[in-house]
């Protein structure tokens, strides 16, 4: 692994109200082997990121990161037997890829070659999965261009994918097989993700007129609305924020502007994360309890930045300049302050990492006066354990409750109650099952609110 690189010091709200100084390292996930320009990056239940990305000589790569670097093996061979003479033809390939976590801890990996020979025609959509070290394969159909793919806490696979020009599909796990769903007739580039009701949401570029759309699934069905009456390079980046609003960075048609949007409660707001450009690929987008965070290749500079917003302001970091970088982008966060960006270069054709160095200590989510969230017993708790928690309130109010993983998805569902005034015991209701760390928070009906972490080990540990 390549010797890591520090990047210039940058002031990081970690939550809102908190900030803290941060650095950023960059390495090399593979010093010695070519890649491709798609790249997939998530975070488990604990907060650990998993990496995959296609590698131009030979096959899928997948990728966990061990404390030093990334542990890395092979997901997906694309040729039987030893690879021909990397100069020979066929081995240009060029892969798509998605990456997800299930509720078993285990990664999916949805992936497209799109041009060269392989196992497989090219522009065929599959689906690797691991179980205990041991990959297999499904294929889904025909894909043109990138898929995406994430999962729900039933651990069911949710996929997005285009199987042909200009249609949007959308396919869902349903017991051994697929339940597919047309999304748009008319579409290019989409992305999914689900919200922490496990609700999917597709961005994609929708065509007469072209501009930015989101598709919710609701009542049994797919309604698109209009984000903004723009074009785009390379498809918008869909984010889910910790409240479950979703939320879109993309670059405009002409390359000059990374934007953000996001609903206000009466219409899309779209404000300019940077300007002046050129800017090129799809950026990464990240959301956690700070607010989100932008990561793009500035096309003058060759560079890799990660903006953050403060406030109603996007704050840039350059991260990267070591050669012709910041390609392709994706972005995970947790709620500390931690931040991953996994890209390539040009120059130096591998997988690369940027790595926002944590801070030494987390910081404290201190409730309001008033109102306080506390952890009943020890923490952290055993999987399999019911949590329970104690509320203190200065007058009587409905409260809701929820708890919430590293990702912001929701655990089990939200319990709205109503106490009186003082402090009561409050039961989750339910077992947390995967070991990780987690985020409970409660909220009255007039305002108030309040947070905790809860840390859930092994059974047994």
């Amino acid at each position: 692994m390549k010797t890591p690189r520090l990047a210039a010091l940058v002031l990081v709200s970690l939550i809102p109200a908190v900030a803290t100084a941060a650095t950023w390292t960059v390495a090399s996930v593979e010093p010695t082997l070519s890649s491709t320009e798609s790249y997939a990056l998530r975070l488990d239940a604990t907060g650990t990121p998993r990496v995959a990305f296609g590698r131009s000589a030979s096959s899928v790569l997948y990728g966990v990161w061990d404390g030093q670097g990334f542990e890395l093996e092979t997901a997906y061979p694309a040729f039987s037997g030893a690879p021909a003479d990397p100069a020979s033809p066929q081995l240009l390939l060029t892969w798509v890829v998605d990456l997800a976590i299930g509720t078993d801890g285990e990664p999916r990996i949805l992936h497209t070659l799109l041009n060269g020979t392989g196992p497989v025609p090219s522009g065929t959509l599959q689906l690797s999965t691991r179980n205990h070290g041991v990959w297999t394969v499904e294929s889904l159909g025909a894909s043109r261009g990138r898929p995406s793919l994430d999962i729900d806490g039933l651990g069911r696979e949710h996929v997005a994918f285009m199987p042909s020009l200009p249609a949007i599909e959308y396919a869902v796990r349903s017991g051994a097989g697929w339940t597919y769903e047309t999304v748009a007739e008319e579409g290019r580039d989409p992305m999914l993700r689900l919200g922490p009701d496990g609700v999917p949401y597709v961005a994609y570029v929708g065509f007469n007129p072209t501009g930015i759309r989101l598709a919710v699934r609701a009542g049994g069905g797919w309604s698109s609305t209009f984000v903004a009456l723009e074009n785009t390079q390379q498809g918008p980046a869909l984010g889910i924020q910790p409240d479950g609003s979703p939320v879109i960075a993309y670059l405009d048609a002409a390359g000059t502007h990374v934007k953000f949007a996001e609903f206000d409660g009466t219409a899309w707001v779209v404000t300019p994360v940077a300007s002046g450009g050129p800017f090129a690929f799809r950026p990464g987008l990240a959301c956690d309890f700070a607010g989100p965070h932008v990561a793009y290749r500035d096309n003058v500079a060759q560079s890799l930045v990660v903006a953050d917003r403060l406030g109603a302001t996007w704050s840039p970091t350059t991260v990267d300049t070591g050669g012709n970088t910041g390609l392709d982008a994706s972005m995970a966060s947790d709620a500390f302050g931690r931040a991953w960006v996994l890209y390539g270069s040009a120059d130096n054709p591998n997988a690369w990492y940027a790595r926002r160095v944590p801070v030494a200590e987390a910081p404290v989510l201190s409730p309001p006066p008033g109102i306080a969230l506390r952890l009943s017993g020890a923490n952290p708790i055993a999987a399999g354990v019911v949590p329970a928690f104690q509320v203190e309130l200065p007058h009587g109010d409905d409260v809701t409750l929820t708890v919430r993983d590293v990702s912001g998805r929701l655990m089990g569902e939200r319990r709205t109650l109503h106490l009186d005034a003082g402090a009561h015991p409050v039961s989750f209701g339910a077992a947390i099952r995967t070991p990780g760390l987690y985020f409970v928070h409660v909220t009255t009906a007039g305002g108030a609110s309040a947070s905790t972490r809860l840390v859930v080990t092994a059974a047994g540990r």
